[in-house]
């Protein structure tokens, strides 16, 4: 237990009630809503209270904030008692909830802090949760309950008296002596406070409310608080701190009527067709018949369905982005109504589902007979067609719905059960005959007349069943299920699977399944995951216009720094004036970039970092090194203005391959030098591994800031450090990398070696890039940028030499 004593006054408070006959302590308990923390708020800024003293804020969860509408230096802390001098009402405002291990310490001591301050009686002010109600407490949103030692007589003889003409919230706590069942849901500490002993009478005033915006409910408890002590209240004094959500409000007011109006549409619809839904669902599950409905009639069941899938629909959506946006997801209640939306939605999507089905086989039945095959009617007698015709019957009366839908077989397969199932399924007659017709017509010739008649036989449709070959109609809906049909355009992922499939192996095994033949080529069932050839990238570099696309599809780290050194250099002339790309006036003779279109604006460092395999992913070249502002306070208490400067150096985010020697050099060399600081790690498994860490965290500031009065004094002022690099940095940066951004993974990721460079002399990012620049092109060999682009050209251009990227 703390030393500490759990109340203390304050020095310059109007201190406790010296009469302790006619002094009510009112207690906001919180609870649902935070209605009685809103109650407690008005009455104290309506009867301009003032702060009595503190409690020991280490019961309670952490906060802290300045007065509410207060220009004081003091603050607020998680529980304080307000009141007047002379005044015979006090109020306890807590504005933060106990703390779970102690829970029963703080209302042994709040209890006897109130026995021993000569409070007359004390109110409770508790919220409850709305959607707990039982049936006997529809008829009220208030009701009142007395503590366990509190009788009504004592209750009579305090200014709370008039509070017992409201409804007793089942029977009193004296009655109750299982715990369970005298619990009020969502009152928190309640139950606790007025199950526990005392001699002061007390009472709960408990309001019902739902999880929202709870300001017209504090209204309403702080009107009938005012009411029963017989006070006069003119106009409530709303906290100024609520003025912030005006726009809030606006917003969430505009949302809940869309919601309320969505679900008072849906329920009004529920309530109208629940009977018939409800008969026309167990009709259809037990099954009926085109003789017990008609087809008009399942368009009707169809059509009312639809209509209250959509209103359920919208329900549910708004219901979800009002309560996401404003109350975190809702209670449990508005958890409890989306399952009763979804099992709903569900419900109509199975009924609509089935009265599609039922409606398609009804139609089939009402045109079947329109679906023959082709004949001479001429060949046929009259009896020979009634012969068909009663067989038909016959079959389709004994045939059980299992074996009308199952594939008719080859084998065995009469000319009556050909023109039934064709009849049934006119869509695989007509795509048979269509194939027929592309393919080559399966016909016989008849000696005596002179015209081809086409044999009505199943074997149309076996060879259409069993040939690979496509007719043209079937290509088109194929095409139309690809991805980039359904878009505007083809994404450059899409493009990138297609251009490794074309340029696969050509050992690569087709007998796996894993493929299937099309257009006299293969499409596999995945795309290729490794990286793609050279020849690959060149006939993707044609399709695909963006440099950042390309660095997405990348699979390893290796081949995006070949694709970002090859839109420099690697090429021919006669591929850029191909495709009429310009070569950049900054490379030598020679230097032809094999990808010209993934160039963009850079310096000559940066143009030399790509051709070393220096990928410079990010850095805050943008940013504005210095600004200096001038604050004036606007209170005219004599203060003088003051003048901030606050300033940020530059700093670049490189990655590089560790197994590069000449690379790990560089980055040693930069670690060496005074003119940086250098944060580094390999991004190894499952932890990365730090290369090098600052000294000092100050060390790796980012900006800082320092101020006066005057000029004079900022500037002899000592700078302190706003915001600094921490390791984690890199995390950040991995989340925005082109292969995080296309949901990849290196498959070479734990070669890379992440490095964060900053600049020590704090100067302008030209000199700070050229500086690092320099110190690039001294780890690799090269005095010049003449002699690095000559050298690396002339390594590139080496026949059997493979450039190291």
């Amino acid at each position: 237990m703390s030393d500490r004593p759990f109340f203390r006054l304050s020095a310059s408070g109007p201190g406790l009630p010296a009469d302790k006959s006619n002094t009510i302590l009112i207690v906001p308990v919180v609870s649902a809503g935070n209605v009685s923390q809103l109650c407690a708020d008005l009455l104290i800024h309506t009867l301009a209270l003032r702060q009595v003293g503190i409690f020991d804020p280490g019961y309670y969860a952490p906060a802290v904030g300045g007065k509410d509408g207060e220009h004081s230096a003091t603050i607020s802390t998680p529980m304080e008692l307000f009141g007047r001098s002379g005044g015979d009402i006090f109020v306890l405002q807590q504005r933060s909830p106990v703390l779970k291990g102690r829970k029963e310490e703080f209302v042994t001591h709040l209890l006897r802090t109130i026995e021993s301050s000569g409070f007359g009686s004390v109110l409770y002010l508790v919220g409850s949760d709305q959607s707990a109600r039982t049936d006997d407490q529809m008829g009220s949103n208030r009701y009142v309950i007395l503590a366990k030692d509190t009788t009504r007589d004592s209750i009579m003889s305090t200014p709370l008296a008039d509070l017992l003409q409201l409804p007793p919230l089942g029977h009193s706590l004296a009655d109750q002596d299982d715990p369970e069942k005298s619990v009020i849901p969502g009152t928190g500490l309640a139950r606790r406070l007025l199950r526990a002993p005392g001699t002061t009478p007390s009472i709960a005033l408990v309001h019902y409310v739902a999880e929202g915006d709870n300001l017209p409910d504090a209204h309403a408890m702080a009107t009938t608080v005012a009411e029963t002590l017989k006070m006069q209240i003119q106009g409530w004094t709303q906290p100024p701190s609520w003025s912030f959500a005006i726009t809030h409000e606006e917003i969430e007011g505009k949302l809940l009527k869309l919601y309320k109006r969505h679900t008072a549409a849906l329920e009004a619809d529920v309530s109208l067709h629940k009977g018939p839904f409800a008969a026309r669902s167990v009709a259809l599950k037990i099954g009926i018949t085109d003789a017990m409905v008609t087809l008009e009639a399942l368009r009707s069941w169809y059509a009312e369905a639809r209509n209250q899938w959509v209103l359920a629909t919208r329900a549910l959506d708004t219901r979800i982005r009002h309560h996401n946006a404003f109350y975190n997801g809702g209670d449990a209640g508005h958890i409890q109504y989306l399952d009763f939306l979804r099992s709903l939605i569900s419900e109509l999507e199975e009924f609509m589902q089935k009265c599609d089905e039922l409606g398609y086989e009804a139609s089939l039945i009402t045109a079947g007979a329109g679906f023959n095959c082709i004949d001479d009617s001429n060949l046929v007698s009259t009896s020979q067609k009634q012969e068909k015709e009663q067989c038909l019957i016959a079959r389709h009366t004994r045939m059980s719905e299992y074996e009308l839908s199952r594939r008719p077989c080859v084998q065995g397969f009469s000319e009556e059960e050909y023109n039934y199932t064709t009849a049934l399924s006119p869509s695989l007659f007509v795509r048979a005959r269509t194939w027929e017709a592309e393919t080559g017509a399966v016909t016989t010739e008849d000696s005596s007349r002179s015209r081809t008649i086409v044999n009505p036989s199943a074997g149309v449709i076996a060879n259409f069943i069993s040939s690979a070959a496509l007719t043209q109609n079937e290509l088109e809906r194929l095409l139309k299920k690809l991805p980039f049909v359904r878009g505007e355009s083809m994404s450059a992922e899409l493009i990138r699977g297609a251009v490794a499939d074309t340029f696969r192996s050509d050992h690569a095994d087709h007998t796996s399944g894993n493929c299937i033949p099309l257009l006299g080529g293969w499409v596999y069932e995945k795309a290729w995951s490794l990286p793609m050839p050279p020849v690959a990238w060149d006939a993707l570099h044609q399709l695909v216009a963006c440099a950042g696309c390309a660095l997405g599809v990348s699979r390893s780290f290796q081949e995006a720094l070949l694709v970002r050194r090859f839109a420099f250099v690697g090429g021919r002339f006669e591929d850029a004036r191909r495709l009429g790309v310009p070569v950049p006036n900054c490379l030598p003779e020679g230097a032809i970039p094999r990808f010209p279109r993934w160039q963009d604006q850079c310096s000559p460092h940066e143009i030399a970092m790509r051709i070393l395999g220096v990928w410079l992913a990010a850095d805050n070249r943008k940013t504005k090194r210095s600004e200096l502002k001038k604050f004036t306070p606007k209170a005219p208490h004599g203060k003088k203005s003051t003048y901030s400067e606050h300033e940020e150096r530059h700093w670049a985010y490189m990655r590089v391959q560790r197994s590069d020697e000449r690379l790990a050099s560089f980055v040693d060399a930069l670690n060496a030098s005074q003119k940086f600081t250098v944060l580094a790690q390999h991004n190894t498994k499952p932890k990365p591994t730090h290369v090098y860490v600052p000294t000092k965290e100050c060390d790796a500031w980012v900006s800082r800031v320092r101020s006066g009065t005057t000029p004079v004094a900022r500037r002899s002022a000592r700078w302190t450090t706003s915001t600094v690099f921490r390791m984690e940095i890199f995390e950040y940066f991995h989340k925005r990398a082109p292969e995080a951004k296309a949901g990849l993974t290196y498959l070479d990721e734990t070669e890379i070696l992440d490095v964060v460079v900053m600049d020590n002399a704090n100067g302008e990012w030209a000199d700070f890039l050229k500086s690092v620049g320099d110190m690039l092109l001294v780890a690799c060999g090269y005095s010049s940028l003449d002699c690095m682009l000559a050298g690396e050209v002339l390594a590139t251009a080496k026949p059997g030499v493979s450039v190291r990227v």
